[in-house]
């Protein structure tokens, strides 16, 4: 806000929000995401390179983390660990 004291042009400068979080949770049903998994690259294109997905099912369990690499999606595989 400092232009308009000094200038006396400017009202206000709109702050675009930005919710880019690096991921996006999906919750779907059987038929969602049978249709997700048939159509992987129309959903690809709304998510920016490097973003995650988790996609959970109606029982709100998580069912796969992947990964838009910009072409498609890579699965992301990790080992579970115990500790004693």
């Amino acid at each position: 806000m400092l232009a308009k004291p000094v200038f006396g042009i400017v009202e206000s400068v709109p702050i675009e929000e930005d919710d880019y979080t690096g991921y996006i949770e999906l919750y779907l049903t059987n038929d969602e995401m049978a249709d997700f998994y048939s159509n992987q690259l129309e959903y690809g294109k709304r998510l920016k390179i490097n973003q995650y997905i988790n996609i959970y099912n109606s029982d709100k369990d998580l069912v796969d983390t992947l990964l838009w690499t910009g072409d498609s999606f890579r699965q992301l595989k990790y080992k579970g660990f115990y500790s004693k």
